[in-house]
C-alpha cells in the first residue's frame, strides 16, 4: 500500500491537568545527576535495513503486569530492545522495574512539568528469550516496584517496551526511536531524513507512533498532535494506570 505522508514538522500539545486537590510534599530529586534532563524528543537510536519494530504499552494498578512483543517470525532475533518508565511526582531508582525476572537499571530520563520518562537499554536482559519465542504474540513480565508520588497516589503511570528485529525476509526499512518529554505549552520536533521519500513508489509508507505516559482523559490529561500543521488528534492518550 502507498501512503503519501510527508512529515515536515510534529506538533505536540499537552493539554494541563487538573490536580486533585491533597496535601503535596516536595518533588524528590532525580536519581544519578550525570544524566541530563532534556524537554523535547532527541533520537536515541536509528537503525537501516531489514530489521521490524515490535511496540507496546502497559499501565495497571497492579505491581506485576504483562507486556507483548509481536515477533514476526521464528527466525527474527532481537536487534534492540528498550524499555521506558513512565513516573508521576516522583522519582525512579534502578532495580525498581523488572523485566523478566531481572532487575533493570537505568540509562536516561527526561523531565516535563509534572512526570519524568526513564528508559533503559534491556536488549542483554530480553534477547535470550524473545530469540526463543515463536513467531507472534508472546508476552514477558513486568513488576514495578510501589512509589507514591507527590499527589497522593502511586507514582509509575506505566512501562512501553520497544523491540527491533533482525528480520531478514522484511524488506528495508528505517526505523528511528526518539525519547524525551514535552511541554505541556507544546513541542515542535522534525524529522530528517537521509533521503526523501517518495509516496509514488510501491509500497512506499512512513509510520509514526507516539507513546504517550502522562495521560488521564478522566482528568483532562490528553494531547493534541498536529503533522504539517494539520491536526490528527485532539484527544491522543489513555488512561492513567489502565484505570477506566
Amino acid at each position: 500500500m502507498a501512503m503519501a505522508i510527508s512529515i515536515e514538522s510534529v506538533s505536540i500539545k499537552a493539554q494541563t491537568p487538573k490536580i486533585i486537590p491533597g496535601t503535596f510534599a516536595k518533588q524528590k530529586v532525580a536519581p544519578n545527576s550525570a544524566r541530563a534532563s532534556v524537554v523535547g524528543l532527541q533520537q536515541y537510536y536509528s537503525v537501516t535495513g531489514h530489521y521490524t519494530l515490535s511496540a507496546d504499552g502497559i499501565g495497571s494498578t497492579s505491581s506485576s503486569m504483562s507486556i507483548r512483543v509481536n515477533k514476526p517470525n521464528a527466525h527474527a532475533i532481537v536487534q534492540k530492545a528498550i524499555l521506558i518508565s513512565s513516573v508521576t511526582g516522583a522519582s525512579l531508582t534502578n532495580s525498581c522495574v523488572t523485566i523478566a525476572g531481572v532487575p533493570v537499571n537505568l540509562d536516561g530520563s527526561a523531565s516535563g512539568t509534572f512526570f519524568t520518562n526513564y528508559w533503559a537499554d534491556v536488549t542483554s536482559i530480553v534477547a535470550p528469550q524473545i530469540n526463543n519465542f515463536p513467531a507472534g504474540i508472546s508476552t514477558l513480565n513486568i513488576t514495578e516496584c510501589n512509589i507514591p508520588n507527590r499527589y497522593g497516589g502511586e507514582a509509575i503511570d506505566g512501562e512501553a517496551l520497544l523491540v527491533v528485529f533482525n528480520n531478514a525476509t522484511a524488506t528495508e526499512n528505517t526505523i528511528v526511536i526518539m525519547l524525551g518529554a514535552e511541554n505541556l505549552s507544546g513541542n515542535n520536533f522534525s524529522v530528517t531524513l537521509a533521503k526523501p521519500i517518495n509516496p509514488n513508489q510501491p509500497r512506499a509508507s512512513l509510520d509514526m507512533g507516539l507513546g504517550i505516559g502522562y495521560s488521564f482523559q478522566g482528568f483532562d490529561q490528553f494531547s493534541e498532535v498536529s503533522v504539517n500543521g494539520e491536526r490528527l488528534t485532539s484527544s491522543a492518550g489513555g488512561q492513567d494506570d489502565g484505570e477506566v
